[in-house]
């Protein structure tokens, strides 16, 4: 069944539409949101079969985060700030003069790190960074200053308003944007492994917010890829964030994530493609999309539609039901060397 059709049969089913009646534009419209936002929350119960994609990317010296999510432009290493050299003595703001400065401020495709580059010797500057996250609210970052090399910043800026340095700099200073790790934004990173230059493979564990935390220090850096053990993704919006332990003090790293991306957006374009969902998700996407459309157009669902969309999707939920994790995992041993071998959950 394609979009377009599903959309006219939900509408038949509230009588919000004859049997060869045909949607306006604004009701193709409206049913089109109002489905996709259903899709999205599916998506986020683990009720739609979702894509299983793996995705690497190059691990950065001395980065410790990576922003994952669709980005519409590239990295820009000098868009916020062009090549400058502060000199006015003390404190100073740069002049935001990068191409993507306009009237004052910089405004990013998707939140964004800042990276700063310095060509002399500025480890001994802060810069500070000014502006506003995704949700318009007001954030600062300081950073430590590059010694002839490129830092990179850890806080997401959908805007930056000002760039701040604490004194002259010993080198031209450039201010941009950091890459993004182009891909849809997941919604869980299941496992991944790290290759070093030579094609050697190590494992990296996915763990918690509190496990990652448990870190003394979070910037500890190796030259070994055994010694990348760790990866947190940080679901934030609209683009995620990954955070690796420990940090490679060179290039020569390729991060590969195994990870669930959400069933796709249906847009225009795609209305009337054949959606690709076995049967029964059809039936319940149906009789669920009658059920939430049926406020908007100020219907009286008879109480058939709401136990056929509860009944249906009680299906869709079976199928994709987890089996418990045991709570007892009782080994071949009932002892080693003494102690009960019983793990307790």
């Amino acid at each position: 069944m394609t979009p377009r059709n599903l959309i006219k049969s939900a509408l038949r089913a509230i009588n919000a539409l004859g049997v060869d009646g045909t949607p306006t534009s604004d009701q193709h419209q409206d049913a089109l949101e109002i489905l996709n936002l259903m899709l999205d929350s599916w998506s986020a119960e683990e009720l739609l079969p979702f894509d299983y994609v793996q995705e690497n990317f190059d691990l950065t010296a001395g980065k410790t985060n990576y922003t994952i999510g669709n980005a519409t432009t590239a990295a820009d290493a000098d868009g916020i700030c062009a090549s400058q050299t502060p000199n006015a003595g003390g404190s100073q703001d740069l002049t935001l003069n990068g191409a993507l400065a306009e009237s004052g401020s910089v405004s990013m495709d998707v939140p964004r790190h800042v990276v700063i580059a310095s060509a002399g010797d500025d480890s001994g500057r802060t810069f500070t960074i000014t502006g506003t996250n995704t949700y318009g609210d007001s954030i600062t970052e300081e950073i430590t200053g590059p010694n002839t090399t490129t830092v990179y910043g850890t806080k997401q800026f959908k805007t930056v308003t000002t760039v701040n340095v604490d004194d002259d700099t010993a080198g031209a200073i450039t201010v941009g944007t950091d890459s993004v790790v182009d891909t849809r934004r997941p919604l869980m990173v299941v496992s991944a492994f790290v290759r070093d230059s030579s094609g050697n493979d190590y494992p990296v564990y996915p763990s918690s917010r509190e496990k990652y935390n448990t870190q003394t220090d979070k910037d500890a850096t190796t030259t070994s890829g055994s010694e990348i053990t760790q990866l947190y993704y940080d679901r934030t919006y609209p683009t995620g964030e990954i955070y690796i332990y420990k940090v490679p003090s060179a290039s020569g790293f390729t991060m590969y994530i195994d990870m669930w991306q959400p069933f796709q957006q249906i847009g225009s374009d795609d209305i009337d493609t054949a959606l690709n969902l076995p049967g029964e998700y059809i039936l319940a996407l149906r009789w669920n999309l009658a059920a939430e459309l049926a406020p908007e157009y100020g219907k009286e669902v008879r109480e058939f539609v709401f136990l056929r969309a509860e009944s249906t999707m009680e299906a869709v939920r079976k199928i994709n039901a987890r089996q418990p994790k045991p709570t007892i995992l009782q080994p071949p041993l009932s002892s080693v060397e003494g102690q009960a071998a019983v793990n307790r959950n």
